[in-house]
C-alpha cells in the first residue's frame, strides 16, 4: 500500500495563507509555487502569478490584460476613494495624470528632504542614549515617510494621525478568504473620513494655494489641464496610502533583516558603499507589497502555459518572483551587496512606482544615520506586534535596545 503523503495541496497551502497575519513566512509557499506550479488557480477563482517572467508580462500589460475594477462595493465611500487610483488608470488616463504630479517625485526634489530625514532619525537617537531604546516602528517607519508625504501636500498637523490610520484599515476589507468581522465597514467609514478630509483641504487650498502638490493639482486644473476633482481625490489618497505603508515595512522589516543577518551587517559597518545595495536587497527580500493590483484578462490569454479566460482575474505575487532563482542567484541567500538586483518591489512598466526616488532616499539616509549613530542594535522577535494583512507584512510595533 502507498504512502500516504503528508504534504498539503498547494491549493491548500495558497488559501491557508491569504487567511493568515503579516507575520506568516511565504518562503516555502513561494517555492512550492515556483516549482510546482508558477501559474495557479486559486479556490477564490483568480490566479497566481509567481514566476519572474509570467510576472513582467502580466505587470506591464497589454491590450488583453488590464487593471481588474475596484473591489469596493458600487457606490460606497470606498469605491469613491480608490476608483481613481493611479494604480486603477490604464492609458491615455494613467500618463495623463502622472505627468501632473510626477515632478514633485524626481530625484533633484526628493533629495531635498535628505535633512529632514536626518533630523529625523538623530532626534530617536538622542532619545534612546537616554533610555537605552526605541520602537523602530512607532518611532521612526511609521512617522517618518507619514511626515514626509503630508509635507508634499500641506496636509495640516490635525488630520495626520487620523488620515493615517484610516487609510490603513482600507487594507483590512481586501482579504480573498474573507475580511475580519466589521472590516468592510470600517473601510467605508475610514474611506469617509478620508474624503472629508481631502475635501476640506481641497476647499482650503482653491482659497489659499500653496506650492504643495495638492496646489499643483488644483492650479492644473484651474488651467485646463483634464485632471477632475474626484481624480485629485483619490490621487491624494492613493499616495498618502502607498507611500507611508509599504516604506514602514521597508524601515521595520529591512531594519529586522539586517540584524537577523549580523555577517551583512557587518559589511555595511566596513563598507557604507553598501547602503544603496542593501536597502535594494532589502526591497527584494522584504517585498513591502507581496501581490500587486489585481489584472484582468479581457480575452482568452496564455500566461507561463496556461490558458487563462476572458474576464478571470490574475494577482502577481511579487514576493514569489522576488525569490526566482531563474533570475537571482541564491535567492533565499540575504546579500546585501547583490548586483544586479532586478527585483519587482517598485512594479514595472506605466505602473512603475511613482515614489520610488522617496522611499530609496528613505531607506538609504534612514539605514545610514542608524549604522552612523547606533552600531550595536538588539531586539527580540517575540516581542515585534505586527499588522492583520499577510499580503503587507506590517510591523506595528519593534522595540529595539541600543546596547
Amino acid at each position: 500500500m502507498p504512502l500516504q503523503s503528508d504534504v498539503k495541496p498547494l491549493a491548500d497551502e495558497v488559501a491557508e495563507f491569504y487567511h493568515a497575519t503579516g507575520d506568516a513566512d511565504p518562503t516555502s509557499l513561494y517555492h512550492r509555487l515556483l516549482t510546482e506550479e508558477p501559474v495557479h488557480k486559486t479556490r477564490f477563482g483568480f490566479w497566481i502569478v509567481a514566476e519572474y517572467a509570467d510576472a513582467l508580462t502580466v505587470l506591464k500589460g497589454d491590450k488583453t490584460i488590464r487593471t481588474a475594477p475596484p473591489l469596493a462595493h458600487p457606490g460606497s465611500p470606498e469605491d469613491e476613494l480608490n476608483r481613481h487610483f493611479l494604480s486603477r488608470k490604464e492609458e491615455p488616463d494613467h500618463g495623463r495624470l502622472r505627468r501632473i504630479v510626477q515632478g514633485v517625485f524626481s530625484p533633484r526634489r526628493v533629495r531635498a528632504f535628505t535633512g529632514m530625514i536626518e533630523d529625523t532619525v538623530r532626534e530617536v537617537v538622542r532619545r534612546a542614549r537616554e533610555t537605552g531604546e526605541f520602537d523602530m516602528a512607532n518611532d521612526i517607519a511609521r512617522p517618518l515617510p507619514l511626515s514626509l508625504l503630508c509635507t508634499i501636500f500641506d496636509v495640516p498637523l490635525e488630520f495626520r494621525d487620523a488620515m493615517s490610520d484610516a487609510l490603513a484599515n482600507l487594507i483590512l476589507a481586501y482579504r480573498p478568504a474573507g475580511a475580519p468581522e466589521g472590516a468592510a465597514q470600517l473601510a467605508d467609514d475610514s474611506a469617509q473620513l478620508v474624503i472629508d478630509k481631502i475635501q476640506s483641504m481641497m476647499d482650503s487650498r482653491r482659497r489659499d494655494p500653496g506650492d504643495d502638490l495638492l496646489s499643483v493639482m488644483l492650479q492644473a486644473q484651474a488651467d485646463g489641464a483634464e485632471i477632475s476633482d474626484p481624480e485629485i481625490l483619490s490621487i491624494v489618497a492613493h499616495l498618502l496610502q502607498a507611500g507611508t505603508q509599504t516604506t514602514r515595512i521597508l524601515l521595520t522589516n529591512g531594519l529586522m533583516a539586517l540584524l537577523e543577518h549580523p555577517g551583512q551587517l557587518a559589511r555595511l559597518h566596513a563598507d557604507r558603499d553598501l547602503i544603496k545595495p542593501a536597502v535594494e536587497e532589502c526591497l527584494r527580500w522584504v517585498t513591502p507589497s507581496r501581490t500587486l493590483a489585481q489584472r484582468v484578462a479581457i480575452d482568452d490569454i496564455e500566461v507561463g502555459g496556461k490558458v487563462i479566460p476572458e474576464g478571470d482575474e490574475l494577482a502577481v505575487w511579487v514576493g514569489a518572483a522576488n525569490r526566482d532563482p531563474k533570475v537571482f542567484e541564491d535567492p533565499d541567500v540575504f546579500d546585501v551587496g547583490r548586483t544586479p538586483n532586478p527585483h519587482l518591489s517598485f512594479s514595472t512598466g506605466t505602473h512603475y512606482c511613482l515614489g520610488v526616488n522617496l522611499a530609496r532616499l528613505e531607506g538609504n539616509v534612514v539605514f545610514r544615520v542608524l549604522l552612523d549613530e547606533l552600531p550595536e542594535l538588539e531586539f527580540s522577535k517575540s516581542e515585534l506586534v505586527w499588522g492583520e494583512s499577510p499580503m503587507r507584512p506590517m510591523i506595528t510595533s519593534m522595540p529595539v535596545r541600543v546596547r
